[in-house]
């Protein structure tokens, strides 16, 4: 319930009492803008395993940069098509991925806000995504990562989802009551292409 409110109680008669709980919702404040794609080190996920390191992220960036538009952040996979469809077939954004930046292990040690090393995005978010988070409708990202065979190194993101159930063993939750700080002055940003 909301600390400013509550809870309403209602007479049901034969001593029986209704009390309604309001549930309490994230202010935009609490949505983060800069989230984390991937973390560094080797990731495990439902998928299998890929390295995320200071060669893996700026090949990444430069991937990012050379397709020159933004990267989708969609609903369960949708953008994937086939198994991931929609009943509808469409495949709306949540957000799009404005620049792509990494935070390196020893930038995060030096960090006071304890940023979590790996591969940031900044997002800017549609209303509806904003309003599915406030409420915590979904808390978790899925990255389709783009990954080279030879190192299983991380070379690409085709595109990012909002889920419930994400392939990366241990994701962090987009939005919870203690938030990751996001990264600061510790990050190097590759600004996305005008």
């Amino acid at each position: 319930a909301r600390p400013d409110a509550a809870p309403r109680a209602q007479d049901e008669g034969a001593g029986v009492e209704r009390i309604t709980l309001e549930a309490a919702a994230l202010d935009a404040a609490a949505v983060p803008d800069r989230i984390l794609i991937a973390p560094w080190g080797e990731v495990r996920s439902s998928a299998g395993r890929f390295v995320v390191d200071d060669e893996a992220a700026q090949a990444t960036i430069a991937a990012f940069r050379a397709h020159g538009t933004d990267v989708p952040v969609d609903y369960e996979h949708q953008t994937l098509g086939g198994d991931y469809s929609s009943p509808t077939g469409l495949a709306p954004a949540a957000g799009w991925i404005k620049a792509l930046s990494v935070v390196s292990p020893v930038a995060a040690t030096g960090n006071e806000t304890q940023v979590e090393p790996g591969l940031w995005a900044e997002v800017q978010w549609t209303p509806e995504a904003l309003e599915r988070l406030r409420q915590r409708q979904y808390r978790y990202l899925s990255p389709v990562a783009l990954v080279r065979r030879s190192d299983n190194r991380l070379i690409g993101i085709h595109s990012v989802a909002l889920t419930n159930k994400p392939a990366i063993v241990g994701m962090p939750p987009l939005v919870n009551s203690d938030q990751a700080a996001a990264p600061d002055a510790a990050t190097r940003t590759e600004p996305a292409p005008s």
